[in-house]
This record gives structure tokens, sequence and C-alpha cells, in this order.
């Protein structure tokens, strides 16, 4: 809803409605009836709406690549879901950790690819994806580059 997108979030309450009614969150009925998943959007793409430029490439240990715009959503992801209120630190940790080792493992085997600059190709392509998903369309996903 912060991204201006009305029909997204009404799939999204919809999808959680009838996910939430009909097995407790368990499952996932709504695929099955027409409600297909809307995808992951994070608070720094909501940032990239409202027009905030990115700012400079970043590559932060761990986290992987990100932009200072994303790094700054990323915050408010954290602290935007229920999982960092639970009382037991080290389930928060060990999820947070999943989450990190699932993410690196995506890109295993790709690395061989890779001919020349690695730092250079990985920017690119991370800010291109990323103004893809703001923008919606590759007709309008040319390449923020408020930095340089």
């Amino acid at each position: 809803m912060l991204q201006g997108n009305g029909t997204s979030s009404y799939k999204s309450l919809g999808r959680f409605t009838v996910n939430t009614f009909s097995s407790l969150g368990l499952a996932d009925p709504a695929t099955k009836l027409g409600l297909a998943s809307q995808g992951n959007e994070d608070f720094g793409q909501t940032l990239g709406k409202w027009g905030v430029k990115s700012g400079p490439f970043l590559m932060l240990p761990v986290l992987g690549p990100s932009t200072l715009r994303d790094s700054a959503g990323r915050i408010f992801d954290t602290f935007g879901r229920p999982v960092h209120y639970m009382n037991q630190n080290s389930l928060y940790w060990g999820l947070v950790g999943t989450e990190g080792v699932d993410a690196r493992a995506k890109f295993v085997g790709v690395e061989d690819l890779v001919q020349g600059d690695q730092y250079a190709l990985l920017r690119d392509l991370y800010l291109q994806r990323r103004q893809y998903l703001i923008s919606g369309n590759e007709q309008n996903a040319s390449v923020d580059n408020s930095f340089g």
C-alpha cells in the first residue's frame, strides 16, 4: 500500500485472508484459487517509489550488495518483522543466519561464469535489478547513478 499499488495490496490481503482462514497459514490454498504471490517487496523499494535516490553502492560484509537507500530500508524491514520482537534471541539470529546462507547459496556456481571485474559486474547487475523492481517494467529501468 505504501508504494501506491492498490491492486497488488488487495491481492496480498486476499491471499493472507484465504490462507489464514482455511489453513491457519500453514498451507497455501490461495495459489490454487488463482491468487498468485505478489513477490517480496521491501522498504528500500518503497523509498525508491517515493523518489529517494539510491546513493552510493555498498558491498556489505555478510549482507552482500546494497545501496545507502536499501541499507536504510533493511533497518525498517528488520524492525517491521514480527520475528524481531520474539523473546528468544537464539531463534531470531538462527532465522537471520539461515536467510543469509540461503541468499548466498543462490549464487554458488555463478561466480565461475564471470570474466573480468567481478565487482563492477555485480554492482551493475544489482543496480539494474533494483531499478527494474522499483519501476516495474524494463522500459523505465535506466540505472540510477546518483552517486557517480
